[in-house]
């Protein structure tokens, strides 16, 4: 029996912990970014005398 198909096994599954390991870092550099906007959103809303965000309509 070849070792082939487990060296392409474990070819697989590393290629697919580096897209799990890519796409985590993108999620937590967009949730980053969307907490600097929520941020700056806030500080507007304070600035304009508006209801903070999250307490409208509850």
């Amino acid at each position: 029996m070849s070792i082939q198909p487990r060296l392409d096994r474990d070819a697989t599954i590393t290629a697919l912990q580096d897209q799990i390991d890519d796409l985590t870092a993108t999620c937590e550099a967009q949730q980053r970014q969307l907490d600097a906007q929520q941020r700056l959103i806030n500080q507007l809303a304070t600035r304009m005398g508006l209801p903070l965000a999250g307490s409208a309509g509850r």
